[in-house]
């Protein structure tokens, strides 16, 4: 009976131990879904910026320019 007793136990503690590992596993996951959708976020951000700046500079070389053609 003994015998038995600690094979259940064996076996509950592996198996609480491998669920600790796989809710462990999936947070880790997620976590780094999470991370990589913030950087694509990010890149598309900086991409959107730098179109818009590149616009303003020509926008700004532009009126620079109409004013040096007036003077």
């Amino acid at each position: 009976m003994k015998t038995i007793f600690k094979i259940a136990l064996l076996v509950l503690l592996f198996s609480v131990a491998s669920c600790r590992d796989t809710k462990k596993d999936e947070a880790t996951l997620k976590a780094t879904e999470q991370i990589e959708t913030i950087e694509v976020e990010t890149d598309s951000i900086t991409n959107e910026l730098k179109v818009e700046a590149d616009d303003l500079e020509n926008e700004l070389n532009e009126l620079e320019n109409e004013n040096e053609n007036e003077n």
